[in-house]
C-alpha cells in the first residue's frame, strides 16, 4: 500500500538526507569564510564572534583578525629589512650614484621638481625620494647610514607588498613566502644592488609583475597600487617591458566589469609611467642612444651565467674559474631545469599562474639583452673575455633577470599543488631545499661592492679641511674610487 506526501514520515521525503548532510557539514567543519562567519546558533557566543571576526578580518578594522594580519605583515617587513641590512657589509657609506647626483643634486639645486629631473635619460623617482628622505631627516654626517637603511627598507616593504599580492596568484602559502623573500636572497643582487636606492629600480621591476596581477580590496588599495605601478615606472624604464602582460589583464578584466574598475587606476599608472619614461628617454639631450652587440654569442652566454646559473652556483670570484674549467654545461643544465619548470607553470596553472610565469620569462630575457645592448660595457664579457676580466666577478645588470627566473619554481610548485593536493610536503620540501640554496649560495658568492669609505668619517677629515683652508667647496670622496660628492664648507661647519 503506497502512503500520499501528506502520510509518508519526514525520513522518507528525497530532501531529508540531502538537506541533513549539508547541515552537519555546515555546523561541524565550516571550510571557507563563509561557513567559519556564519557559525552555528548552538555554539557559545564568544567562540562565534571570534570566527567570524578571523573570517571577515576587513568588516572592522579592530578586529582579532586584522589586527592579526597587520602584526604579521609587520613582523615580515622588519624581517625582511633586517636580512637586507645583514646583506650590506658596511652601512656608514654612500655609493656612487647616491652620492654624487641623487645626494649631490639635493644640495645644489634643491627644488620639488628635482624628483622628476632624469638621469643619464631616464626618471630616477624613487632614488630621488630616498635621498631627499635622507638629507631632510638626518645630519650630513649620518646621510650614508640614513640612504643604507631606507633603501632596505625598501627593498623590505617591496617583499611585503609582494607577499600581500601573490595571494591573488598563488594559492599554496610556502610558494607565496618563497616569491616575497627571493629579492632578498637574489644572490646577485649583493654584488652593488643591496643597500643603495641607485639599483632599487631591479627589485622595482620584480615587483611590478605583481602589482599588475594584484587585485585591491578597497579603495585605498586601489590607490597604493596605481602610485606603486607609477612609481615603479618612473624608477625603472624596463617596465615597459610588461605590455604584454598589461594587455592580458585588461582582457581578462573586460569580461568583469567590477575588476575592470578596481585595476583600471593600477593599469592607467603603468601606461603614464611608461609614457613620461619614452619622452624623458626621446628628449634627453647629449644621450648616447648608440648601442652594439659585440656578439650575440657572448651575449646569450652571459645570460646563461649571469641571470640563470648565479642563483644556485657559488658565484664572486668563483664562478669564472668554474667556468674556464667545466664550459657552460652546468648553467645550461639549471637553465633547462628552470624552462622545465615554466613549461609546467604554464601548462598547468591557472590563467594568473600561467601568465606569470610566461612574463617572468620574456621580461628577464629582455632585461638582460637590452642591459647589454645599451650599456655595452666589457664586464658583460665576464667570464669568457681575456685573462684580466675573468677576474671580475658578476655584472649588476642580470639582477632582476635572476630574480624572475627563480621565481617560476614556486610557481610550478603551485600549479603542480593544485592538481595533486596530496603533495604538498613534496612541495614544500623542494621549496625549502630552494630557499636554502639562495641563501648557501648568498652566503658562498660573497658578492658585495666596495663601501669600504666611511661616509661620517671622510665627513669630518672635509670639515677639517674646511675649517683649516679658506675655500667655499670641499670633494668628499665616496665608493667606489673616483666618486666624490662637492660639499659647501657652509654646509658642513654648519
Amino acid at each position: 500500500m503506497s502512503l500520499s506526501s501528506e502520510q509518508r514520515p519526514e525520513f522518507c521525503t528525497p530532501g531529508y538526507y540531502r538537506n541533513r548532510v549539508r547541515i552537519v557539514r555546515s555546523d561541524r567543519f565550516p571550510r571557507t569564510a563563509r561557513s567559519a562567519g556564519n557559525a552555528p546558533a548552538s555554539m557559545p557566543a564568544g567562540i562565534r564572534a571570534r570566527l567570524r571576526a578571523l573570517a571577515s578580518p576587513r568588516a572592522d578594522a579592530g578586529s582579532v583578525g586584522a589586527v592579526a594580519h597587520r602584526f604579521l605583515l609587520t613582523l615580515f617587513f622588519l624581517l625582511t629589512t633586517s636580512v637586507e641590512l645583514f646583506r650590506v657589509h658596511h652601512a656608514d657609506a654612500l655609493y656612487a650614484e647616491d652620492g654624487k647626483n641623487f645626494v649631490g643634486d639635493w644640495l645644489t639645486r634643491p627644488s620639488i621638481w628635482l624628483l622628476f629631473s632624469p638621469y643619464d635619460g631616464y626618471q630616477q623617482f624613487i632614488p630621488r625620494v630616498v635621498s631627499a628622505l635622507a638629507v631632510m631627516t638626518s645630519g650630513v654626517a649620518s646621510w650614508g647610514t640614513a640612504v643604507t637603511v631606507l633603501s632596505c627598507a625598501t627593498v623590505g616593504g617591496i617583499c611585503t607588498m609582494i607577499l600581500l599580492l601573490g595571494r591573488d596568484v598563488v594559492s599554496f602559502w610556502p610558494a607565496r613566502f618563497l616569491l616575497a623573500l627571493i629579492p632578498v636572497f637574489c644572490p646577485l643582487a649583493g654584488f652593488e644592488a643591496v643597500g643603495n636606492s641607485n639599483n632599487l629600480h631591479w627589485y622595482l621591476t620584480y615587483l611590478m609583475l605583481w602589482i599588475l596581477l594584484g587585485r585591491p580590496r578597497s579603495r585605498a588599495g586601489q590607490w597604493l597600487l596605481t602610485f606603486a605601478a607609477l612609481a615603479a615606472t618612473l624608477t625603472e624604464t624596463q617596465c615597459v617591458a610588461f605590455a604584454p602582460l598589461v594587455w592580458w589583464v585588461w582582457r581578462q578584466d573586460r569580461r568583469r566589469p567590477s575588476e575592470t574598475l578596481s585595476r583600471i587606476g593600477i593599469l592607467g599608472g603603468w601606461a603614464c609611467g611608461a609614457l613620461v619614461q619614452g619622452i624623458t628617454y626621446m628628449a634627453e639631450p647629449g644621450r648616447d642612444r648608440g648601442g652594439r652587440f659585440d656578439s650575440w654569442w657572448r651575449a646569450v652566454k652571459g645570460y646563461v651565467v649571469e641571470a640563470v646559473s648565479t642563483d644556485f652556483y657559488p658565484t664572486g670570484r668563483r664562478l669564472p674559474p668554474m667556468v674556464q674549467s667545466y664550459g657552460f654545461w652546468f648553467a645550461v643544465i639549471v637553465g633547462l631545469l628552470i624552462l622545465g619548470a615554466a613549461v609546467a607553470a604554464s601548462r598547468l596553472g591557472p590563467p594568473a599562474v600561467r601568465a606569470a610565469a610566461v612574463t617572468a620569462v620574456w621580461v628577464s630575457v629582455l632585461s638582460w639583452f637590452v642591459s647589454y645592448y645599451i650599456n655595452t660595457h666589457r664586464r658583460f664579457t665576464v667570464v669568457f673575455a681575456d685573462p684580466f676580466h675573468r677576474s671580475v666577478p658578476a655584472a649588476r645588470w642580470g639582477t632582476a633577470a635572476a630574480m624572475l627566473l627563480a621565481a617560476v619554481i614556486p610557481l610550478a610548485v603551485d600549479s603542480l599543488i593544485r592538481r595533486r593536493p596530496r603533495w604538498r610536503m613534496v612541495g614544500s620540501g623542494l621549496l625549502l631545499t630552494v630557499a636554502l640554496t639562495l641563501i648557501a649560495t648568498s652566503l658562498a658568492g660573497q658578492l658585495h661592492a666596495d663601501r669600504r669609505r666611511s661616509w661620517s668619517g671622510a665627513v669630518a677629515r672635509g670639515a677639517g679641511e674646511c675649517r683649516a683652508h679658506p675655500i667655499t667647496n670641499i670633494k668628499i670622496a665616496i665608493n667606489p674610487d673616483t666618486w666624490f660628492v662637492t660639499m659647501p664648507c657652509s654646509r658642513l661647519l654648519s
